[in-house]
């Protein structure tokens, strides 16, 4: 009975064990030359249907020639994406018990890079000229 009730807590541990299962993601930041971009911002994010979900899960900043990593991933579907003066160029990954290397994210252009700015800029110019407008109605 005793070697019964040993081998089902054993069965039991090892299955939870598996069940808790990590791996890895890495990968390359590279221009749409192909270039590596060293210094840039890489965040993992939970995902649902290929499309990124809530907070970055973590976040880390490409190497030497544009490569990153993410360790201690669990199971599951994320998207890995960069951020570059406002522009988001991001991938879906699909993360299983073996680690997944050789991702290639390919950088915003800087056709999208400068729309960004231009929307970053034409909010803060929108926000300036209505404290200027409410300010002026005071």
């Amino acid at each position: 009975m005793q070697r019964v009730v040993l081998l089902s807590l054993v069965v039991l541990l090892a299955a939870s064990l598996a069940g808790a299962q990590e791996s890895a993601v890495s990968g390359q930041l590279v221009t749409a030359a192909g270039e590596g971009l060293d210094g840039v911002t890489v965040e993992l994010l939970a995902a649902e249907g290929g499309q990124p979900v809530g907070a970055a899960l973590q976040t880390g900043t490409t190497g030497a020639r544009g490569f990153w990593a993410f360790s201690g991933v669990p199971v599951g579907e994320y998207v890995v994406q960069a951020v570059i003066e406002g522009a988001v160029a991001g991938i879906p990954v699909s993360v299983g018990a073996a680690a997944v290397t050789g991702v290639v994210l390919t950088a915003p252009t800087a056709a999208a890079i400068a729309t960004a700015a231009g929307a970053a800029a034409g909010t803060a110019a929108g926000a300036a000229a209505g404290g200027a407008a409410a300010a002026g109605a005071a």
